[in-house]
């Protein structure tokens, strides 16, 4: 923000609440501009709470605007330093594991970004947004390595070369089928649309069926074949998610993948409640609203691009 200038009246409590706290932070408030923050705060009860709420986001700042601002800058100075080396080496890990994947990666999508593609044997694969495939064909085998992401499968026929997919210590082997495969941190997700599958995980083999899926992931195999709604499954493909009963930071991750920003929760206690409900991916600003209003939680939105939420 330009340093003429004052946060607007027209701005909700919480962004105005933000634009405050990194003006003093950037180094102070004159003594106008401090009388402009104080009758700001007086104005509303809802700013002094706005305010509060932003200062406690970052600990011992909670009652900053009770004091004059300028006093407070060498604490304030220290606790951010901190902050803003954590930032900076979870930022840093980040992109590492993100490079690795881009490395091994034959196909990518972007943020918000959907792609078909079809390989040499005709088989046709949807890739979800954020999602990295490797493919290594040979004369005998069709293989798929699902790096990270979402993706449809719709397999040629060819039993003298199976087409299997990798993904997250798994294997996915199609019976000339199409299917679903959706990893994530906890688990990975198989879901079959049309003929069967085989998946292998963790020395356990399970065949799963048109309407049925599975799932295994860190320290548990493949469970037993369920049956599933495939279109609520692959919705992403029609730019719609559907969640039923689905954890709170599970839910975020997947809108976070046409988000172009970051949706962070920082409330362990909230990762998770269970969330059920429909929402378009081409908005997932609206979706985050509709979250926080649903669940009676708080989101602070330092701008658009970056959004914390708490209880």
């Amino acid at each position: 923000m330009p340093r003429n200038a004052r946060p607007s009246s027209s701005r909700g409590p919480s962004d105005a609440a933000i634009d405050w706290w990194t003006r003093i932070d950037a180094g102070g408030l004159s003594h106008s501009e401090e009388a402009d923050f104080k009758a700001w705060l007086a104005k509303d009860a809802a700013n002094q709470a706005a305010f509060d709420e932003t200062c406690a986001l970052w600990g011992d700042l909670k009652g900053l605007s009770s004091l004059s601002p300028l006093k407070q800058r060498g604490k304030r100075a220290k606790k951010l330093t901190a902050i803003t080396a954590l930032a900076a080496a979870l930022v840093l890990a980040l992109n590492f594991d993100e490079l690795k994947i881009r490395a091994r990666a034959d196909i990518l999508t972007g943020t918000g970004e959907i792609k078909t593609i079809t390989l040499e044997d005709g088989s046709r694969i949807e890739l979800d947004a954020e999602t990295a495939i490797a493919t290594n064909y040979s004369a005998t085998q069709r293989r798929v390595n699902l790096l990270k992401g979402e993706a449809w499968f719709e397999v040629a026929p060819n039993r003298a070369r199976p087409f299997t997919v990798e993904a997250a210590e798994g294997k996915i082997t199609a019976l000339g089928t199409s299917f679903n495969v959706a990893t994530a941190r906890e688990k990975t997700e198989v879901t079959v649309t049309e003929h069967s599958v085989s998946v292998e995980a963790s020395g356990q083999t399970v065949n799963v069926n048109a309407g049925e899926q599975t799932a295994y992931g860190p320290g548990f195999s493949a469970s037993a074949a369920r049956p599933a709604d495939a279109e609520s499954a692959t919705a992403w493909r029609r730019g719609t998610l559907i969640f039923e009963d689905r954890p709170l930071a599970e839910v975020v991750a997947l809108i976070d993948r046409y988000h172009r920003g970051y949706c962070l929760i920082i409330d362990s206690s909230i990762r998770n409640r269970l969330v059920t409900g429909v929402f378009r991916s081409s908005d997932p600003l609206q979706a985050i609203r509709t979250l926080e209003r649903s669940l009676g939680l708080r989101a602070i939105h330092l701008t658009d691009y970056l959004v914390l939420l708490r209880g």
